[in-house]
């Protein structure tokens, strides 16, 4: 668990983070971006993050790689709350569950994950793609 006095500590420096099995929720990791302002690569493989939630304006704001490989989130549309995160270019999806992959719209193709180009979805269970 993340320590009460978190905020107490800012590392501006740091670029690359790896909390791999740490049971972290995603709602640890937000709090986390807090304290690494300057986040380009995030690997947290293997935690307990099931669910996410839409960044704010200061959190992961640089954000270019994301690692998930490992979490149970299942759903394509906690994916998609990431989607307007304009840095990320590459995101690791690799066992984490995911049944389907499903767009809200055709125009949502070609807008969500402006900057997105490499993605990994393997060893998953999709079964539907639209």
């Amino acid at each position: 668990s993340i320590p009460e006095n978190y905020k107490e500590y800012i590392f501006p420096n740091i670029t690359v983070l790896i909390c791999g099995y740490m049971s972290l929720t995603w709602e640890d990791i937000i709090k986390l971006s807090s304290v690494f302002p300057n986040i380009e690569e995030l690997r947290v493989p293997y935690n307990n993050i099931t669910s996410l939630t839409i960044p704010n304006d200061r959190n992961l704001k640089r954000l270019r790689v994301l690692d998930l490989e490992g979490n149970c989130i299942k759903h394509w549309s906690e994916i998609n709350k990431l989607s307007k995160m304009s840095f990320l270019e590459h995101m690791m999806l690799e066992d984490t569950k995911i049944e389907s992959i499903l767009f809200q719209s055709d125009s949502a193709l070609t807008s969500d994950f402006p900057n997105l180009n490499r993605l990994n979805i393997s060893n998953n269970l999709i079964k539907e793609w639209r």
